[in-house]
């Protein structure tokens, strides 16, 4: 071997050894964007619609444009930026997060399928041209049949929600329906029995008082005109009765005290009333309160003794706790029944004064008692601890008992159609 040929391996050797290495770290993760190098410094979350400042940093254009209005400063460095109008796009910025969103997109795809990018990348460079064009052909083709099942689901969903549509529509217009007959009959027989007389001024007053409270009068005459289920229609007498209470709402325009009675002790300052309740005929009135005690008063002499407000009860009868609620039996003229703030429902004889029953299965204060008004011996209570329980005067416990998701503030018992009504502080009914 000659020198000049040796010299000559020397430098190529020297040569390959100073030659640096590729750069491989563009590929590593680490030197990927992320979320963190796209967020915005005020909202913390990937730039939307990017805006740049005069002083360089990068916002979303809804965020920064609320922080100069408040501040007319920089957010980041606190320059001064006097307006809107000293912020411009940043384009550069908003093409590199739409791509890294795209990005971000097609990796959760590929990934939500069970296949890593890098995986997919690496077997799609080794196929050939034919492969490929055979792979976008599947691709597309797949990507047809899953647009046209999401398109058949959306068709479905929307033909259920008008098939219900239809329903409910159909079933409000069978009500509808079915309460102009009754209106339409009504007229009728009201129109056949009319008389002319000169009433139009009392008339034209009445009419302004209907007008003003329409709503509640007509959901009264529903309630009243259309049968319950079960029962047979009743159209002369119902429309009388609705006639009657009709009449008697718009004779009045105010109210006129007859009495007033003081119904604590003169002791005691603290004599709030929770219940007034009338027993069956109107005779006599039971007060409950806060002072632990139910007075029954007979209702013609308190009035016809107006000008005294002590008055003496036929009966005063004392309780454990605060009382929060009364109400006589509907049958029964002397059986009434009440409930305390200890979550106690008592059964009294207002005749004898004497307790006849006591139920303690509430747990927490009991706001309200009530009697069916088509079995008399059934009543329900509704309580703090969300429980309504249906009680018969003939059994120690409780008959029935469901629980609701709010506190019972008041309860309706009628029991003819094997219905119990509560309502609950929350504003929820439950029927």
């Amino acid at each position: 071997m000659s020198a000049e040929e040796g010299n000559r391996k020397k430098r190529k050797r020297s040569v390959s050894q100073s030659r640096p290495e590729p750069d491989d770290t563009v590929s590593e993760p680490s030197a990927r964007l992320t979320n963190t190098d796209l967020m915005c410094p005020i909202c913390f979350d990937l730039f939307n619609e990017v805006y740049v400042t005069q002083c360089g940093h990068s916002f979303c254009y809804s965020c920064i444009v609320v922080a100069v209005e408040q501040t007319q400063q920089c957010p980041v460095c606190k320059a001064v930026v006097p307006g809107v109008s000293a912020i411009h796009p940043n384009c550069s910025l908003n093409d590199v997060v739409a791509k890294f969103k795209a990005q971000a997109a097609a990796n959760r795809a590929l990934n939500e399928g069970g296949h890593d990018v890098a995986q997919i990348l690496e077997i799609t460079s080794k196929l050939g041209e034919d492969e490929l064009s055979a792979l976008l052909r599947g691709i597309a083709e797949r990507s047809q049949e899953r647009d046209k099942k999401e398109k058949a689901v959306k068709i479905a969903v929307t033909l259920h929600f008008l098939d219900l549509a239809i329903e409910k529509k159909e079933k409000e217009l069978m009500k509808i329906e079915t309460e102009m007959e009754v209106l339409r009959a009504d007229k009728m027989r009201l129109s056949e029995a009319k008389m002319e007389d000169d009433t139009s001024q009392v008339v034209s007053s009445r009419n302004q008082r209907v007008e003003a409270n329409f709503g509640e009068i007509l959901e009264d005459y529903l309630n009243i005109k259309l049968p319950r289920v079960g029962e047979p229609p009743d159209g002369q007498k119902s429309l009388e009765r609705f006639c009657d209470g009709l009449d008697k709402f718009t004779q009045f325009r105010t109210f006129r005290e007859l009495a007033t009675l003081t119904y604590g002790d003169p002791t005691n300052n603290c004599c709030i009333v929770s219940s007034i309740e009338f027993d069956r005929d109107g005779e006599f009135f039971a007060v409950a309160g806060v002072t632990k005690k139910i007075k029954v008063f007979e209702y013609e002499s308190v009035v016809r003794n107006a000008g005294f407000t002590n008055h003496f009860p036929v009966r005063d009868m004392s309780c454990a706790a605060k009382l929060s609620c009364v109400a006589y039996n509907p049958y029964h003229k002397h059986r009434l029944v009440s409930s305390d703030y200890e979550g106690s429902v008592c059964l009294w004889d207002t005749s004898t004064g004497q307790r006849t029953g006591l139920h303690q299965e509430h747990s927490r204060r009991v706001w309200s008692v009530a009697y069916s008004p088509q079995e008399p011996s059934l009543f329900a209570s509704g309580s703090d601890d969300c429980t309504v329980k249906l009680w018969s005067d003939r059994e120690p416990n409780s008959i029935f008992s469901f629980s609701a998701r709010a506190n019972i503030c008041s309860t309706c018992a009628v029991l003819a159609n094997h219905c119990l009504s509560c309502w609950g502080t929350r504003r929820q009914c439950l029927m």
